[in-house]
């Protein structure tokens, strides 16, 4: 199926690193690179992942999910490399939060999404145990920074365990972190 990609939020933070660097180092060209692949890397994600459910992007499935998995050469799929979960598939698009998330994650589209992945979070113990739930208040807080901030509240320390799947990629600092910076 050729190339693929199953997480732009990553892709996304290399060239925000980037364009850090090319500023801590005075390099302008440094910087405005990684400025430019930043914003077309956005542009891309909120066109082809982050899925709004009145778009016509893709087959109806996709407006109704609002999210695409991995996008290949040829086809788009809803799920990730390691499961089909929604709160997977919605989670691996957000991460990792960092202070451009809130640029490349639309509080429109956030909106959107949350309740089913909320739902989807909490109905799986796996969710939980691999320490994802943080992403869904740190989601949140983008849509409503007090929700977050009480979701987070509400997680217990085993979530941000570095024994954890996410959590191992997540503090608890960064979680409440981020939170704050949403202006809870």
């Amino acid at each position: 199926n050729g190339r693929n990609q199953e997480s732009p939020s990553e892709a996304v933070n290399c060239w925000y690193s980037i364009a850090l660097l090319g500023d801590a180092l005075g390099d302008k060209n440094i910087k405005s690179l990684g400025m430019a692949l930043l914003a077309q890397e956005v542009a891309g994600a909120q066109a082809y992942w982050h899925i709004m459910h009145d778009s016509d992007q893709y087959d109806p499935v996709y407006a109704h999910n609002g999210i695409t998995g991995i996008l290949w050469s040829n086809l788009a799929q809803y799920q990730t490399w390691f499961g089909q979960q929604p709160w997977a598939i919605n989670g691996i698009q957000m991460l990792p939060f960092t202070p451009i998330s809130s640029y490349l994650l639309d509080s429109e589209w956030m909106g959107q999404q949350m309740k089913g992945f909320k739902r989807a979070c909490k109905e799986s113990d796996q969710c939980t145990s691999d320490g994802w739930s943080p992403l869904v208040c740190m989601a949140q807080a983008i849509v409503d920074p007090s929700l977050g901030l009480e979701c987070a509240k509400g997680l217990s320390d085993s979530e941000f365990s570095d024994l954890t799947a996410e959590g191992n990629g997540n503090s608890k600092t960064n979680t409440f972190h981020f939170i704050a910076s949403m202006g809870a």
